[in-house]
């Protein structure tokens, strides 16, 4: 039986370096600068998120979080939870576009990639990549 080769790559995401609150009290100035500096990062994330066959983070409380193509039908994406202590917690289900709505889908693509960005407002996002 021949061996497949399993790619792996590592990407490292700085945490932002602007507070969450400058999008209420800054100045229009600090506000665009913000939503640029969001927006680059959402567009970096999506190039790694979406083109991979799972991507997983692990959080600065040890919980992991596990970014996987899903197999049900109607579902693009799941993100899967595991506690520190190594057992599953719950998963969310996403979908590519909102055309392809499904009860059992807790957001779009674009959701998806908001959890990943909010996630720079508490820590730095170092993922692995299969």
């Amino acid at each position: 039986m021949e061996k497949k080769e399993v790619k792996h790559e590592s990407f490292f995401f700085k945490k932002f370096n602007i507070e969450p609150e400058i999008f209420f009290l800054g100045s229009d100035e600090e506000i665009e600068a913000a939503e640029n500096q969001e927006a680059a990062r959402a567009a970096e994330l999506e190039k790694v998120l979406l083109n991979n066959s799972m991507v997983y983070y692990t959080t600065s409380q040890g919980q992991k979080r596990y970014l996987h193509r899903s197999t049900r039908k109607g579902v693009a994406y799941q993100l899967s939870y595991e506690g520190s202590d190594g057992l599953p917690i719950m998963h969310e289900n996403y979908i590519k576009t909102s055309d392809d709505h499904i009860d059992a889908a807790i957001g779009t693509k674009e959701d998806l990639i908001k959890h990943y960005i909010d996630q720079l407002y508490v820590d730095d996002l170092y993922l692995e990549v299969f």
